[in-house]
């Protein structure tokens, strides 16, 4: 095996995760076995922190009680941070074309978690965000009896 600790775009007989899943040239299906265990880990992980980080959904398949509730999300917690390990690990081979996968398949995650996330609220970014320039800082009701009350000041 010749390890190299520099980005290089040839396997060289790294293993993936595993001792099976060697990248040698000789093996043509194992750099597609990697590429695919390597997005299955990515999408998973983009699911799992999803899933965390949206309290709102799947309230009926949420446990009711706060200490059960508590232990689901701190398994899933665990969970993602072992996903997240596993494609730094994977990352690791420093093989160019497995880490350009692991950042094409964070991104179609992400990106699906945001259209997932924002697919209830069909306003506009601005009315769900706020814009400066169209929300004034006050009303013209309050701009003219501040001007115009003199009550205030007595």
């Amino acid at each position: 095996m010749d390890w190299r600790d520099y980005l290089h775009s040839t396997p060289h007989g790294e293993h993936v995760l595993f001792s099976s899943l060697k990248l040698d040239t000789s093996a043509s299906g194992t750099f597609a076995a990697a590429a695919l265990l390597t997005v299955v880990i990515c999408l998973a992980e983009r699911a799992v922190t999803f899933a965390l980080a949206e309290k709102r959904i799947g309230h009926a398949r949420w446990p009711r009680g706060r200490l059960a509730r508590g232990a689901v999300r701190t398994m899933l917690y665990a969970f993602a941070t072992t996903l997240r390990l596993l494609y730094m690990l994977i990352s690791m081979t420093f093989n160019i074309w497995l880490i350009v996968l692991v950042i094409i398949s964070l991104s179609a995650g992400q990106f699906v978690t945001e259209l997932l996330d924002h697919s209830h609220d069909q306003r506009p970014w601005s009315a769900r965000h706020g814009d400066a320039a169209e929300i004034p800082l006050r009303s013209q009701d309050d701009h003219e009896r501040l001007y115009t009350d003199s009550s205030d000041l007595k």
